[in-house]
């Protein structure tokens, strides 16, 4: 090599570098894809390896997204999904949050993002059984959402329904007691998150699931504390696997977000404060996370 040629990387090496920089700035992603057509088949997947598609007129819900993030709707999206095509999308997409009225536009999405492991999912309660075919061929490992949405009503609930055969981690949205009745039937579950209003199935969810690892309860910030002022909070309060975490909308989609970019996120936080609750660094009776 010429003593006055600028210094060349090895390929693999150049490789790693602009990943790590995409990963660690996401934001900077269309910046790298322009600067050498190498650099773009390397870091293109990482721009759609988590999708945020949220209609234009929901400025409440765009809102609560990090700065510099890129909001997608139908008028971007599609494009980009009928162009890049089903195989790019399926290795490129590991997570999705979703946020649509209609249900046609999540039919599009799915049908290309066929690698989703960690979805967060609105749509309305009418229209959710019409994707629980795609959704239960997903290999899906985590999911924050609601499941009466899914599957239309409480009572049509079906916790053996092969949609949750994967899932590991359960974020659900909705507060009524139906929902906690079946978790036995989830094979894989080891993180569970619910609303802490339905305190009163707690204690047969920890005695019927001795396989969870993880097991929160979400209070509304600003609200007065429900499992503090539980009277039998001590028959399941005690048991090590057992938070409880402050939580509303924005801090649950903020905490989403992190996690798919660094993997800091409620659940590996709660991991830890458990570990230090079976160890007795924290006191078995402390049982707030905050």
């Amino acid at each position: 090599m010429d003593s006055h040629s600028p210094p060349v990387f090895p390929t693999e090496l150049e490789r790693e570098i602009f990943k790590i920089a995409a990963r660690s700035y996401p934001q900077s992603i269309p910046k790298f894809i322009v600067v050498a057509w190498r650099v773009k088949l390397w870091v293109e997947p990482l721009l759609y390896r988590t999708i945020i598609f949220i209609e234009p007129e929901n400025a409440h819900m765009k809102s609560q997204i990090m700065p510099r993030v890129p909001i997608h709707s139908r008028d971007t999206l599609s494009p980009i999904l009928q162009y890049k095509g089903q195989p790019f999308f399926a290795d490129a997409t590991r997570n999705l949050l979703i946020h649509i009225k209609e249900i046609g536009d999540a039919e599009l999405v799915f049908s290309h993002c066929r690698g989703i492991e960690n979805l967060w999912l609105f749509v309305p309660p009418s229209t959710g059984s019409r994707i629980l075919s795609q959704l239960a061929d997903l290999p899906l490992k985590q999911f924050h959402g609601s499941v009466v949405q899914l599957f239309g009503s409480p009572e049509q609930i079906d916790f053996s329904h092969r949609f949750f055969s994967q899932i590991t981690h359960l974020s659900l949205l909705d507060n009524t007691m139906e929902t906690l009745s079946s978790f036995f039937l989830l094979p894989n579950l080891t993180h569970l998150s619910v609303d802490a209003f339905l305190a009163g199935e707690f204690h047969t969810v920890l005695q019927t699931c001795p396989w969870l690892r993880v097991f929160v309860a979400t209070e509304m910030i600003r609200m007065p504390p429900i499992i503090d002022n539980y009277p039998e909070r001590d028959v399941f309060a005690k048991d090590p696997r057992f938070v409880v975490i402050d939580y509303d909308l924005t801090a649950g989609l903020r905490d989403w977000q992190m996690g798919t970019y660094s993997g800091n996120d409620f659940w590996s936080r709660a991991e830890d404060f458990v570990a230090r609750r079976r160890s007795g660094e924290v006191d078995i009776s402390q049982y707030r996370l905050d």
